[in-house]
């Protein structure tokens, strides 16, 4: 996923079992770009296909939170205290109490590794050292790193970014970032983050990402990493700042969002039966391996071994041939998502069939329309081809709409449609399933008119928040002068293409809805005709709105 360079090797780990690691003999780990490493096949007998083992590390050689939590001074001491832990390092919470501790051990164990130069020749492929060595320094890929001026379109203009205060989202500008040519001191002074100077004017220019949820995300992880670390220093252990900057310890946060694994283990199992996730961990060399799409059959599998208590890469159903990159499947995403969590963006993000998994975000009743991360409205994601989400959305548009006198109608349907009795719009029909949503199907003319009209609403006003249409992101995309291939510009305007089709998918259903219901008389409303309506227009085969 990364723009590929003169390859150079950086370290030849061939068949060291050392502390039971292992890597396959016609493998290397390289330099893929300036700031990325990955694996690559060298040897001209290549890996064979159908699950031979490129890579294993066992379960011992696996980092996981309790080495922070009881491995570092910092850990142990949040450990001993009855106090809260602090905020997540990651702003969906996904990581929980494990990111914080991992993020703690990585920042003590590279202050610890100092700036001792690693030796060329050391056979301990296993050692921590070696694996610190491999982890990039360079995280600027990544959003949450991302200036203001990241996320600006600079139009026309050949400047530097312009650099704002340590990428903080500070508002103090660098003027000396700025290429200052025919300007005074007290214009230079006047600039403010979302605007860059040209041509001795002040003008304001585009955010790269302006009503995307991922420039809002990033703002809010990276105030999530930094109230972590003031907690920690102020209730916790005051003497992190002495070893740790706020800034490592972001870039520690970062490393451990976009390295880490959530292995399943069998002395992990009773954990996962009380609902907690399975641990996250970072498994040393594992992580160095991009991304590639599950379709394609060159993508390795892995899996946490119990036969050998070990975490296992092996190859797919292609066999590896010499100069490949080694790759594994990130997992099916929006193109948000990885832009968001890696750093990239796929230029034809499409699942199996044929459908986007890209994901917008609209507000309904209420809350900050200009910031899709806020949850103080009715906050709901958009995708295509999501029967279950889409289902829900509807259904909670329908109650929402419902009048008194509906929602006491809609209640009563419900329950005679769980005994499989009625159909829940009224209609006699067969046994329902077991779930039974309470307005899962259209109920009533009005309801059904008011439901698509406040959706389509929302959606119309989400498409509101780009400063730029969809034809002229495509324009931008594939155009005249397109814009460079694995550029930060080029990733954002993919994500935001790709919400676009999303949000417009969903304005020409509600389009196509209303224009049905007021087209046929209420009396005479043909609601399997009306769902046929949403089906062909969502392109599904089975049916969105029927059993």
């Amino acid at each position: 996923m990364r723009l590929c360079l003169p390859t150079a090797i950086v370290f030849t780990l061939r068949g060291i079992t050392a502390g039971g690691f292992y890597l396959h003999p016609s493998a290397s780990i390289v330099q893929i770009s300036e700031t990325e490493r990955g694996l690559r096949i060298l040897s001209d007998q290549g890996v064979p296909a159908g699950g031979a083992v490129l890579l294993s590390l066992p379960l011992d050689e696996i980092i996981f939170a309790d080495r922070g939590r009881d491995g570092t001074p910092a850990g142990r001491a949040i450990a001993r205290s009855v106090a809260s832990l602090p905020t997540p390092p990651r702003g969906d919470g996904a990581v929980d109490d494990d990111g914080t501790y991992l993020a703690l051990w990585l920042c003590h164990a590279l202050h610890g590794r100092g700036t001792a130069t690693p030796s060329a020749t050391d056979d301990d492929a296993a050692d921590g050292g070696r694996y610190l060595d491999l982890l990039p320094v360079d995280l600027a890929h990544l959003p949450v790193f991302w200036s203001k001026s990241d996320l600006v379109h600079l139009q026309e203009s050949d400047l530097s970014p312009v650099r704002h205060d340590v990428a903080f989202w500070g508002e103090t500008v660098h003027s000396r970032d700025i290429d200052s040519s025919g300007a005074d001191e007290d214009t230079m002074s006047k600039i403010k983050p979302g605007e860059a100077y040209q041509g001795g004017t002040v003008r304001h220019v585009r955010p790269y990402l302006h009503g995307s949820v991922v420039a809002s995300g990033a703002r809010a992880k990276l105030r999530s990493w930094v109230a972590a670390y003031d907690q920690i220093v102020a209730d916790f252990f005051p003497r992190l700042v002495e070893e740790t900057s706020r800034e490592d310890f972001c870039h520690a946060c970062a490393l451990v969002e976009t390295r880490g694994f959530r292995i399943r283990t069998s002395q992990h199992e009773d954990a996962e039966e009380r609902g907690m996730d399975r641990p996250y961990g970072l498994v040393p060399f594992a992580d160095l391996l991009n991304h590639r799409s599950r379709s394609d059959l060159r993508t390795c599998d892995w899996s946490f071994e119990e036969e050998t208590r070990s975490f296992v890469i092996r190859t797919g159903g292609s066999r590896l041939q010499k100069g490949e990159e080694v790759c594994l499947s990130y997992g099916l995403h929006a193109n948000s998502k990885y832009l968001g969590s890696y750093g990239f963006a796929l230029e034809d993000n499409r699942r199996h069939d044929g459908a986007s998994p890209d994901v917008a975000h609209v507000h309904l009743f209420g809350g900050d329309s200009h910031d899709p991360s806020a949850r103080d409205g009715r906050y709901s994601a958009l995708a295509i081809g999501d029967r279950e989400a889409a289902e829900a959305l509807l259904s909670a548009l329908r109650l929402s709409v419902a009048t008194a006198a509906e929602g006491r109608a809609m209640v009563s349907h419900a329950r005679e449609a769980a005994s499989g009795r009625t159909h829940a719009h009224g209609g006699e029909r067969g046994p329902p399933p077991a779930a039974t949503s309470v307005c899962s199907l259209p109920f009533s003319p009005r309801n059904e008119r008011a439901s698509m009209t406040v959706l389509r609403q929302s959606v119309v006003a989400a498409i509101g928040r780009y400063e730029t249409t969809l034809e002229e992101d495509e324009g931008l995309l594939y155009g005249e002068g397109k814009l460079l291939a694995f550029s930060r510009h080029r990733n954002a305007v993919l994500v935001r293409a790709g919400e676009k089709h999303v949000l417009r998918h969903w304005k020409t259903l509600c389009d196509a809805a209303l224009t049905f219901l007021d087209d046929v008389a209420i009396e005479k409303m043909d609601w399997e005709g009306y769902c046929k309506v949403l089906d062909a227009t969502l392109g599904r085969v089975v049916s969105i709105a029927l059993w």
